[in-house]
């Protein structure tokens, strides 16, 4: 599979896609679409992060991705930021210093109308919606 991915020259198409899925255009292929993608070939993956340089080069490396493997559009979700109860403990692999955690489904961060009076509702003002803009056409 060596020297088939990524793709040299990807003939991708959003406008297609979106054309597809509402019914404007009759599908002629299948539309390439993928939600789970962890590494990137031959780059170095960088982590979403809290601050602007790493937001960026996170989101260049799955653009990037995601165009060279000729997909027609990237997937990108990301929200206001809620507090989750979580259930943390160590990792038990020997000698790992990581901790493990899952949603604690048992109990939600709402139980009264005290919890929902106290609770630190997210404010749009402070969502950062700069990675949302047009996308650009790219040239291989």
């Amino acid at each position: 599979m060596k020297g088939l991915l990524p793709l040299e020259h990807p003939k991708t198409d959003a406008k297609e896609f979106i054309e597809i899925l509402t019914g404007r255009k009759r599908q002629v292929r299948t539309p390439l679409v993928e939600y789970v993608v962890e590494r990137l070939l031959g780059r170095r993956w960088v982590e979403y992060g809290h601050n602007r340089k790493t937001q960026e080069a996170y989101l260049d490396n799955v653009v990037e991705f995601w165009y060279r493997m000729g997909y027609d559009f990237v997937r990108f979700e990301q929200s206001l930021s809620f507090l989750e109860p979580k259930l943390v403990i160590q990792d038990a692999t020997p000698g790992s210093p990581k901790a493990r955690e899952w949603a604690d489904e048992h109990q939600g961060v709402i139980g009264s109308w005290q919890d929902f009076e106290r609770f630190r509702w997210p404010k749009v003002e402070e969502f950062d919606f700069s990675h949302r803009r047009e996308p650009e056409e790219r040239s291989g």
